[in-house]
């Protein structure tokens, strides 16, 4: 006997006393009796456990065991004793197999009846308030009883079913299904459960069938349709909050500590926590040691209000890796305005954050580049930029010394993982470290994996597996030539090569390094230039003066030892040759200066000296230079010939100067000195270096982060509004179910009637906010096409002003002005029913009370005209230009629920139908909006509507 039929004895045992009380199995034997029975027989309970029950009965008797009729027994006793006895059978609602035998002396037939009656009164009406469909039916499915609920149930009232077969009811599939589960009880004597429906799938039925004595079957049906309903609607809820990209958590507010009680499998993909290790703990965990945040107190001050919230902080995965959280807290709130949950939405932005950090970066290290900052400061910026996407590692940086031949180191960064020291030069000839130095050698990258084995020992000296280091990557800093200037060598903890976003960011600071030591070599060689310029200068001076002490040697050799003309001549001839020699050893370095000019000043601010790759680029190729001013210089601008004669003034002062120049579309960066003889300045020396490409990547980094500013604006303010948007008329769906639940009696239809109302009318205003982001997504892809067809518009207009009746507030009402005549057109029905209900949703919600709201409606052979007036705030007319923008909200209608898309969306259909909208409005006295559309729509090149 099962546990619940041993419980309910017991309840009889309690609630029968007075009676004594046998439970017999299917086969008669006893099983349990209470303590008037054992005083009846004689026996304990434990001694006739197990024995027919017919063997203490003297007379038999007439009906069937298991009837309920009454019988007179005489009843044998331990004490061979008779005693008259009432007795009555009744089975077990539970096992319909097992059962319970009422034992009574017959002096108290008559208290036993009138109690009896009382138990069938009260299991008759047990039956009666029992909301299920009970049926007996034989193994063939013919229906033997049938005990129908007071209302509802399989059949109708009055319907005859008993004698029936269940083809005769039932659709011939379920028939079978019945049947098929009847042959399964006969065979094993088991209960079968079974679901099934019915109405074309409209209302759905569980069956529980229940094996009985005389091959009878028990079934017992119940309606789960709206069971089935709310279930495929949890079942929906929770398949989406699984689907979801970003991980949801809810807490409890009510407990301590406000544990969480349920995530989604999003959240487990981004923290690396499972769910039985996050229910029940405050999800506080996640930020690790990392408490001092400013976004957490933020956080704390919005949940003590009840207010919602969201703030990036930085958090901790299992593994102890950050990641940037963005995360959006909002309460759940009761009645009384208390919260009893939290809903949290948890982003993981990191690669945004990262992104942001790195562009800050580059930035960075472009404006130490323009500074002339030297290598030294430089390294380490590109040394962080490189590692700071790659994870644990560290990572070096190499400048290659081609007629030295070595490698001077630059920098050393490391983050998590501290990596060897490698000495600041680096020989390439009998190089200690191969696939460095192999990098340079060969001009090629070089990928691979440290081997974990304990004794294998790398190129730099130490087991680096055992360091935790699992990859190598060395990559050669190459020049525009595809020479190589330099390495990056990487040890990371990760294991494998780059893929391809890591390709992108390697090779952006592969090429920042080659600008910064390009821009260095570039400043070494004009260095050495001026050097040589001045040691020229110098050698010239040193050459002219020895070449005039020989002269006057020569002359007073000539005139002493009374030598030759020709000899004379012939010594003047070898110092002009010399001269010449040195003179064009200048002209050839000037004239062959890269990527930029060389001008020389003298103190009278003229030019002596013109030379350079760019003199074509910027025009000055042929020009007679000699002995003109700056004010001469073909091709500049007057502002830029006052700014070079200032420069050139201040560089003959003793001034060294730099400065930018545009000129022809290129950028050039100029740099002067002052050139000296004889401790005097002489001339004015500047050089015209080209930095165009510099100057446009600069560019195009900074309107990269532009762009990247106003995208994350826009994904702000959409995720702040639709989360308000959709949060207020849930809250209202919710308070008004809340009501309804608490107005079931009587008289209070009216008020269940105007909660139902509020409900509808926040689904439709969410279904309405739904519409506005599924069209905006489809009108901004493309994907909408008018599709015209003919239709009454006049009808068309009272369907929605009808449909929209309800949403008028206390007093509000239409005004309508429609003219006469047809008002038959041909254009898409759904993108004008859009317009309509968008516009007078509008007037409706922007309108006060008790205003009235028109709407004129006029036709003329040519086209349809609507208008839509009301008495509303009205647009302030500084922001009337912005009216059509999407996700613009007038200033003055901040505090009433919108989505600022539905006139971005009305413009946009009214445009595809090759109409137009004008609109006036006054603040405070209402506002006018007018539609224009065709009778008849014709499509129009794609010339004319672009976006279309």
């Amino acid at each position: 006997m099962g546990t619940l039929t041993k419980y309910r004895f017991s309840r009889e045992v309690d609630h029968l006393s007075g009676h004594g009380l046998v439970l017999l199995d299917p086969k008669g034997c006893i099983v349990q009796m209470n303590g008037i029975a054992e005083e009846l027989f004689g026996f304990m309970a434990s001694e006739i456990r197990g024995r027919d029950l017919w063997s203490f009965i003297a007379e038999k008797p007439g009906q069937s065991r298991g009837g309920l009729n009454e019988a007179l027994h005489i009843l044998h006793t331990k004490e061979d004793g008779d005693i008259p006895v009432i007795l009555r059978f009744s089975p077990l609602l539970e096992t319909l197999e097992h059962q319970l035998v009422f034992v009574r002396p017959l002096k108290a037939v008559s208290d036993t009846d009138l109690r009896l009656k009382a138990q069938q009164t009260k299991l008759n009406a047990l039956l009666e308030a029992i909301p299920d469909s009970i049926f007996i039916q034989d193994y063939q499915g013919n229906f033997l009883g049938y005990y129908p609920p007071v209302s509802g149930g399989l059949f109708e009232a009055g319907q005859k079913i008993q004698g029936q077969h269940m083809g005769e009811l039932f659709p011939e599939a379920l028939t079978g299904q019945f049947l098929e589960a009847f042959e399964g009880i006969r065979k094993d004597r088991r209960a079968r459960h079974l679901e099934f429906s019915l109405n074309a799938g409209a209302t759905h039925y569980e069956a529980r069938l229940v094996p009985m004595n005389n091959h009878k079957i028990l079934s017992i049906v119940r309606e789960v349709t709206h069971a089935k309903e709310v279930q495929n609607i949890l079942n929906l809820r929770n398949r989406a909050l699984e689907a979801a990209g970003n991980g949801f958590v809810i807490s409890d507010a009510r407990a301590p500590d406000q544990p969480v009680s349920y995530i989604n499998s999003a959240f487990t993909e981004i923290t690396g926590y499972a769910a039985e290790e996050v229910l029940g703990r405050n999800c506080r965990f996640l930020q690790g040691s990392d408490r001092k945040q400013p976004g957490i107190a933020k956080i704390r001050k919005s949940l003590e209000r009840n207010q919602p919230c969201s703030e990036v902080l930085r958090n901790y995965r299992k593994d102890g890796s950050l990641f940037w959280n963005e995360l959006t807290l909002t309460p759940i709130l009761d009645n009384s305005g208390e919260a009893t949950h939290f809903i949290g939405v948890i982003r993981d932005v990191s690669e945004r954050v990262n992104q942001v950090r790195r562009k800050d970066r580059i930035h960075r290290i472009l404006e130490e580049i323009t500074a002339d900052k030297t290598l030294g400061e430089i390294a380490p910026l590109l040394c962080d930029l490189l590692l700071m996407p790659l994870g644990r590692g560290t990572v070096h940086m190499h400048l290659l010394h081609t007629q030295k031949k070595f490698l001077e180191t630059l920098a050393t960064r490391s983050d998590g993982i501290k990596g060897p020291k490698l000495p600041a030069e680096i020989p390439l000839d009998q190089c200690p470290y191969p696939e460095i130095c192999d990098t340079v050698l060969k001009n090629c990258e070089i990928i691979r994996r440290i081997p974990d084995r304990n004794t294998q020992q790398n190129s730099f000296g130490k087991p680096q597996h055992q360091e935790g280091f699992r990859s190598l990557w060395t990559f050669p800093i190459r020049s525009s030539h595809q020479d190589v200037l330099g390495t990056f060598t990487l040890l990371l903890s990760a294991e494998g090569k780059p893929n391809k976003k890591q390709r992108e960011n390697i090779r952006e600071v592969l090429q920042l390094a080659r600008v910064a030591i390009e821009r260095y070599k570039s400043r070494e060689r004009l260095q050495k230039s001026h050097n040589k310029l001045e040691a020229y200068a110098r050698l010239l001076e040193e050459r002219v003066a020895d070449r005039t002490r020989r002269l006057e040697d020569t002359v007073s050799q000539l005139r002493r030892s009374n030598t030759s003309l020709e000899e004379q001549i012939e010594w003047t001839r070898e110092a002009e040759r010399k001269a010449m020699a040195s003179h064009a050893l200048f002209a050839a370095m000037a004239r062959n200066f890269p990527k930029g000019v060389i001008m020389v000043f003298n103190p009278a601010m003229q030019l002596v000296h013109l030379e350079g790759e760019e003199l074509e680029t910027m025009g000055l190729s042929g020009w007679a230079f000699q002995d003109q001013n700056p004010s001469a210089l073909p091709g500049f601008g007057e502002a830029q010939l006052v700014l070079l004669e200032r420069q050139v003034t201040a560089t003959l002062h003793g001034g060294h100067m730099s400065f930018e120049l545009e000129h022809h579309g290129q950028t050039y960066n100029v740099n002067t000195t002052p050139l000296t003889f004889n401790d005097q300045i002489q001339w004015a020396l500047l050089v015209f270096s080209n930095t165009t490409a510099q100057k446009q990547t600069q560019q195009e980094l900074m309107r990269a982060l532009r762009i990247e500013q106003e995208l994350n604006d826009l994904k702000s303010r959409f995720i702040s509004m639709a989360s308000h948007e959709f949060r207020t008329p849930l809250s209202a769906i919710l308070s008004s179910a809340i009501l309804i639940e608490k107005q079931n009696d009587q008289g209070k239809e009216s008020k269940r009637e105007r909660y139902v109302n509020q409900i509808k009318n926040n689904v439709r205003n969410l279904v309405v906010i739904l519409e506005d982001f599924l069209s905006l997504s489809r009108v901004e892809e493309g994907d909408i096409a008018c599709q015209a067809t003919s239709f009454d518009l006049l009808a068309l207009l009272r369907s929605v002003l009808e449909e929209l009746e309800t949403s008028l507030k206390v007093g509000q009402y239409f005004v309508e002005h429609f003219s006469h005549g047809d008002h038959q057109v041909v254009l898409d029905p759904k993108l004008t029913r859009h317009i309509l209900i968008n516009l007078l949703s509008n007037a409706i919600k922007y309108s006060p009370e008790n205003a009235p709201i028109h709407i004129d409606l006029d036709t003329d052979d040519h086209g349809v005209g609507l208008t839509i007036r009301d008495r509303g705030m009205g647009i302030p007319e500084e922001e009337q230009d912005q009216l059509f923008n999407r996700f613009f909200r007038a200033r003055n209608a901040m505090n009433i629920p919108g989505t600022g898309l539905g006139l971005h969306i009305v413009k946009k259909y009214t445009e595809l139908m090759c109409g137009d909208i004008t609109f006036e409005s006054t603040p405070g006295r209402g506002s006018s909006f007018r539609i224009r559309l065709p009778r008849k729509f014709k499509s129009v090149p794609d010339e004319t509507h672009p976006d279309h």
